[in-house]
C-alpha cells in the first residue's frame, strides 16, 4: 500500500479561502497523510499551460492568513502542502512566504518559481531550508539530478508517464524524498501507483488528485483506496 495525499484546493479569486476548510478536514478524516491546495486562480480560468507560461499574481497576505487558519483547523499532525504553480515572480520576497510556511510546519511548497533551473539556483543561494518540491515536468534523469543538488529541495516529483525505465531506476537512488506526481485521470494514477508499489521505499508518497476529471467515467479502476492508502486490486 502507498500513502496518499489529497491534491485539490482550487478556487477562483472572487471566492473565499474558507470554502476549502471542509475539504481539508474531510480528507484528514478519511485517513490521508496530507492535503495540498493552491493560491486562488483568475476568474478568466486560464488553462494550466497558460498559467505556467504567464503565471498570474496572487494576494500573499490573504493566502498566509488562510494558511494560519487551516493549520489551526486540521491540527499539527496533518501534513499541509502548497502548490504555487510557478506563480512567485520575486525570489527575494518569496522568503517571507517560506519563513511563514516553515513556522506552520508545511511539508513542502511545490513549484514556486518558473520552470528554469536558474531561478532555483538564485533562490538556493539565499535560502537553505529544505521546503521546495518539483520535477513533474522533467523527462529525464539529468534534470532530476541537477535539481536534487539544491539544498532547498526537499521532494522530487517524478511522473512515470514522462520517464523511461532507466530514468526511473536512477531517480529512486537520489537522496531526496519522493512525492510522485499525478494528473486528474485514472490511467496516469494507475501507472504511478504501479511504479510506487514496485519500489522498496515506505517513505514514498503519492498524489491523489481529488479534482473530478471528465475522463474518469470512461475507465475502470485498477486500484482501490482505503484509509488514505492506495492498493492495486
Amino acid at each position: 500500500k502507498i500513502k496518499l495525499y489529497a491534491s485539490g484546493g482550487m478556487l477562483f479569486e472572487n471566492e473565499s479561502y474558507d470554502r476549502l476548510i471542509d475539504e481539508a478536514i474531510r480528507y484528514k478524516d478519511l485517513g490521508y497523510m496530507g492535503w495540498k491546495f493552491r493560491p486562488k486562480v483568475p476568474v478568466a480560468n486560464l488553462s494550466h499551460q497558460q498559467r505556467i507560461k504567464n503565471p498570474p499574481d496572487f494576494d500573499m497576505t490573504k493566502l498566509l492568513f488562510f494558511c494560519e487558519k487551516i493549520r489551526k483547523k486540521v491540527g499539527d499532525s496533518f501534513n499541509l502542502m502548497l502548490d504555487c504553480g510557478c506563480r512567485i515572480k520575486n525570489i527575494q520576497k518569496s522568503t517571507k512566504l517560506f519563513d511563514a510556511l516553515n513556522e506552520l510546519n508545511f511539508l513542502f511548497v511545490e513549484e514556486p518559481f518558473k520552470r528554469k533551473l536558474s531561478n532555483y539556483l538564485k533562490f538556493d543561494k539565499k535560502y537553505k531550508t529544505k521546503i521546495i518540491a518539483g520535477g513533474e515536468n522533467f523527462n529525464g534523469y539529468k534534470s532530476f539530478l541537477e535539481f536534487s543538488k539544491l539544498n532547498s529541495v526537499k521532494y522530487i516529483q517524478p511522473d512515470t508517464n514522462l520517464l523511461t525505465f532507466w530514468d526511473l531506476s536512477q531517480i529512486i537512488k537520489l537522496k531526496k524524498n519522493i512525492s510522485i506526481h499525478n494528473w486528474c485521470n485514472k490511467i496516469n494514477f494507475s501507472m504511478n501507483l504501479n511504479f510506487a508499489l514496485s519500489v522498496n521505499n515506505d517513505d514514498i508518497i503519492l498524489e491523489h488528485n481529488i479534482i473530478k476529471s471528465p475522463y474518469n467515467d470512461l475507465f475502470e479502476e485498477s486500484y482501490r483506496i482505503k484509509n488514505g492508502h492506495a492498493y492495486l486490486k
